[in-house]
Formats: structure tokens, C-alpha cells, sequence
């Protein structure tokens, strides 16, 4: 039972009428990934939701300023906008200005209703992109059904309504084996959309560039051992890096503006710092050299703090537990960010060995930590803390009133414990099916063609398959060694694997042994006698 494209719609270019219906799919597809905020009466938002939002106002303000600009007012290029001094430089230049304007704009076109439905309609389009590539020629229907799969089985829906990047860590990975493996079968138009997509999903967030960066040597050696045509993997490649490059430039163009008009450089909290810190290496060499007087390191100020969890190194704002938020000043902070890059050489040296065990256990204890509590938070975390009722978030969440003490209430209507087991569930169920599947003899038959594999049914298939797979491990050591593990960091991109074994099913199908098959055909097919 292997598919194969149908001799109807084999090499005809798709008319007004086909781009209509996948048009019609891929809005179902978004409608489907949207069903568990429709559940839980509102889309999802989290801390930095807060932050994303104040920089997406920063650079719509900015952007009112060029007209004046143009017209002769240079002074509109360096004075600050209204919100300038809202921004805390010493944390803010880890929050994409890029994503904050795109949630600004259509939060004001439209409410967060319409944030969630702009990423779920992105999701839903390069799925079915890949649907389309991977498995030619099969029914709309298994489009769909693909779509109801994740919905049902994955945590693509709960993040795809997430206001927040993370989502778009699974879609720079699909973006990518478009770009690398199926290039051939996109139009140029497609192929555009998936370059401004994965641009913008590479500047998103720096982990999902890190991520791909360490994807494309493996990536192409894989290609290139399965004889995919070389022009094809190095012009994927190549737009690959060049919308990495694009990503890069619309960021620099936005600090480079912001420190002409405030004359502050925007920083990055010591996330590294914080993790070596935590990891053992980093607070065994503090104790080596914070002795005396004469203190080399801001740092020093914090050596009685436990230092152990690297949230607390960096937002505590108690002395006797954190460091860098209990600095409580601008410039010590600033002082500590520009010490980070000699104090986390010096603690890697001083114990390289330890810092590479720590980083191994990172790396597989993010690969298994796969929880979707983050999305599922209960808005009142927000809506009733001291803080946080005083930011954006207020105006932003859905309906708040129905979150008040007094109210019905509006915590999501899922059992976190019981979806974290069935994605589980799911994923262990998928990779088995994925990795039985390619052993199948008509696989291994395809892989065995040492002349022209690339040009058998699955072996692009089972490429776009292993960098998938590839891209998921790879995250987990992005994420867990420079950050530490965290549930939503993994969570937001293990939804390929089930995404994997669908295709594979729409692809090739399921192998049923002849007998089964044949029971099946025979019951499908009706009795004439």
C-alpha cells in the first residue's frame, strides 16, 4: 500500500478552482490549530508577552517618525519616542522588536483574537506546503485529517495561539526542509512566502537561528549521501543563510535607531552566566575568586546567594537569592553583562569537564521535558499580581472581567497532567511508527539505489524525515545547554515528530501485511453478486 501521485493531477498546473480549495484547506487547518483557545474562551499570554508588546509600540512610534524625517526634520531621527524610557535597556535587547511590532500591528488592526489566527494560518500554510511536497498527489482529505491529528494528538494548537515566538521554532524547521529538500516542488511564489517566513521566524527568536545553524552541515551531508541534486541543497542552503541574514540586519537596524535616538545601546540579560552558574563550574569559581577586597567581578556581590537555578540568578530580586535583578541598579547591571563573556571563559576553563557533564544533562533532560503549562496558564497569574495587573497584559488579555475573583472564572478547561501524557503518549507512538515504517522493504529498496536514490518515492521523504528529527535534538541542545531546560522550550517543536509520521502515512501508507490489506480492500469494496 504505497502512495503514489494520481495520473489526474500529475504534472497539470493547478487552476483558479485547486488554489481555491487549498485555500479553503489551509483555513481549516488554522481554524483547527485555533479550537483550544476557542475552549479556553481567550489565546494564551505569558511574562515577556508583556515586553514584546512595549517594543512593538516602540518601533511603531519610531516608524511615525521617518515622514518627518524625510521632509527635513533630522532631529525626528534622534529624539526619543514617548516610550523610550519605559524600556529597561539592560534586559530588553533579548525581546525581538520584529515580533513585538507584529503583535502591536495587529493587536491594534484587530484584538489578540486576531495575533492567534495570523500564527495559526501561518502554520497551517507551511504544513500544508509540506503536505503537498512530501506526499504529491494525495486527497485534500488527508491534509485535513493530518491537521485534526495535531490538533488532537499535539502541542501545535496550545502554541500556536501562545502569544508569544516559541511557535515559530517548528516552522523555521519546516521552512528549512522545504527550502533544502523540497525546493523543486514549490512555485516561486511559494518559495518567496517560505523565505519571508522563515526570516521572520529566524529573528523571532535567536534560538531558532542557533538551531539551524547547527542543522546544516548534518543536513547537508545527509542531502548529499542520499544524491539529492547538489545545486538544489546549496541554493536551499543558501537562502537559508540569507534569510538568517535578513533577520540579523532588520534587528541591527532597529538597535543602530535606538541608539541614535536615546544615545543607549540596548543589552541582553547574562543568560549564559546564570547558566554556568547553575550548572556547578560557574559558582565553584566564584568562591575561587571573590576573596578579599579587591572583587574582579560584579558578581562577587552575590556569593552568599545559593545560585543554583538560573530564573532565580537572574529575576530574584532578594539579595539572598538572586544576583542580577537584586543589583537593583542600571549601571552595576550593565557592568555585570559586560563582564559575562570573561567570567563564563574563566569558569569553563578553570573545570571544562564538569561544564560538559552539566551540559550533557541539560541537553537530555530538555529533550524530555515536554509540558504545554505554559500556554495553558490561568490569566489570573496575570490579572491579580501587583505587578503584572499594572502592565499591557490587562488590556490585552480577552475578556478579563470574567477572570476577577468574583467571576466565573476563566482558567482553561484542560487537565495539564493528562495532555503532557498524551503528547507523550503520541510522540513515543509516532517515532516507533516513523522508524518501522522506514525499514519496510520498499524503503530500504528506495535506499539501496545507489544510482539515483533521489529519484525513488521515499528517499526525499526519509530525508525531510531525519532533518526533522535532526532539528528536534538539536533544539533540545540549543535550549538546554544555553539556557537551561525548560518544558515549553522542547514542547513548542516535538509536534514535527507526529507531523513525520502523517506524512509518512499520507506518503507511503501504512504497510499493512497483504493479508489485512486485502480484508480491508474486500470490506470497502461493495458486493455486486
Amino acid at each position: 500500500m504505497r502512495g503514489k501521485p494520481s495520473s489526474k493531477d500529475a504534472g497539470k498546473a493547478p487552476t483558479a478552482l485547486d488554489r481555491l480549495r487549498s485555500l479553503g484547506c489551509v483555513l481549516l487547518g488554522a481554524l483547527m490549530l485555533m479550537t483550544t483557545a476557542f475552549a479556553a474562551g481567550r489565546p494564551s499570554v505569558f511574562f515577556d508577552t508583556d515586553g514584546y508588546y512595549l517594543m512593538g509600540e516602540n518601533v511603531a512610534q519610531a516608524i511615525k517618525r521617518i515622514p518627518a524625517a524625510f521632509a527635513g526634520d533630522h532631529d525626528a531621527l534622534h529624539t526619543p519616542v514617548s516610550d523610550d524610557d519605559q524600556i529597561d535597556v539592560a534586559i530588553m535587547g533579548a525581546r525581538s522588536p520584529i515580533y513585538g511590532f507584529f503583535l502591536f500591528a495587529v493587536d491594534k488592526l484587530s484584538n489578540l483574537w486576531g495575533v492567534a489566527a495570523a500564527q495559526a494560518l501561518i502554520c497551517a500554510w507551511t504544513v500544508y506546503l509540506l503536505w503537498k511536497s512530501a506526499a504529491p498527489g494525495a486527497a485534500r482529505w488527508t491534509y485535513l485529517a493530518l491537521m485534526a491529528g495535531l490538533t488532537a494528538g499535539s502541542t501545535l494548537p496550545f502554541f500556536s495561539t501562545f502569544i508569544m515566538p516559541d511557535v515559530f521554532a517548528g516552522v523555521a524547521a519546516v521552512g528549512f526542509v522545504l527550502m533544502t529538500v523540497f525546493a523543486d516542488r514549490l512555485s516561486w511564489l511559494e518559495k518567496a512566502g517560505v523565505f519571508a517566513v522563515l526570516a521572520f521566524a529566524y529573528v523571532v527568536h535567536t534560538s531558532h537561528m542557533l538551531t539551524a545553524i547547527a542543522a546544516i552541515v548534518p543536513a547537508v551531508i545527509v542531502l548529499l549521501w542520499l544524491k539529492a541534486p547538489r545545486r538544489q541543497v546549496l541554493v536551499g542552503v543558501m537562502l537559508c543563510v540569507a534569510a538568517m541574514g535578513g533577520a540579523v540586519l532588520s534587528s541591527k537596524l532597529y538597535f543602530d535607531a535606538f541608539k541614535t535616538r536615546t544615545g543607549t545601546v540596548m543589552h541582553r540579560p547574562p543568560f549564559l552566566m546564570a547558566r554556568v552558574l547553575a550548572d556547578g563550574p560557574g559558582r565553584a569559581y566564584l568562591h575561587k575568586v571573590c576573596k578579599g577586597p579587591d572583587n574582579p567581578y560584579v558578581l562577587c556581590r552575590a556569593i552568599d546567594a545559593p545560585l543554583s537555578r538560573s530564573d532565580d540568578i537572574l529575576w530574584e530580586e532578594s539579595p539572598a537569592i538572586g544576583a542580577f535583578n537584586a543589583l537593583k541598579s542600571s549601571p552595576l547591571q550593565l557592568r555585570m553583562e559586560a563582564e559575562e563573556s570573561k567570567f563564563v571563559k574563566a569558569a569553563i576553563l578553570d573545570d571544562p569537564w564538569g561544564q560538559l557533564t552539566a551540559s550533557t544533562e541539560n541537553w537530555i533532560d530538555q529533550m524530555v521535558r515536554i509540558s504545554a503549562h505554559d500556554p495553558l496558564r490561568d490569566p489570573r497569574q496575570f490579572l491579580a499580581n501587583e505587578y503584572w495587573k499594572t502592565t499591557r497584559l490587562v488590556d490585552l488579555i480577552p475578556n478579563p472581567r470574567e477572570c476577577k475573583p468574583l467571576g466565573p472564572g476563566c482558567k482553561p478547561p484542560f487537565d495539564i497532567r493528562f495532555i503532557k501524557h498524551w503528547n507523550e503518549l503520541v510522540i513515543v507512538l509516532s517515532f516507533l511508527f516513523a522508524a518501522w515504517r522506514f525499514s519496510r522493504p520498499d524503503v530500504l529498496g528506495d535506499l539501496k539505489d545507489r544510482k539515483a536514490p533521489w529519484a525513488r518515492p521515499s528517499t526525499p521523504l526519509v530525508a525531510a524525515g531525519v532533518i526533522l528529527m535532526g532539528i528536534v535534538f538539536l533544539n533540545a541542545g540549543v535550549c538546554g545547554v544555553l539556557s537551561g531546560a525548560f518544558s515549553r522550550y522542547q514542547a513548542r517543536i516535538v509536534w514535527l515528530i507526529p507531523a513525520m509520521a502523517g506524512l509518512i502515512a499520507c506518503r507511503l501508507g501504512l504497510a499493512l501485511p497483504a493479508e489485512l490489506y486485502g480484508r480491508l480492500k474486500a470490506w470497502r469494496t461493495p458486493s455486486h453478486a
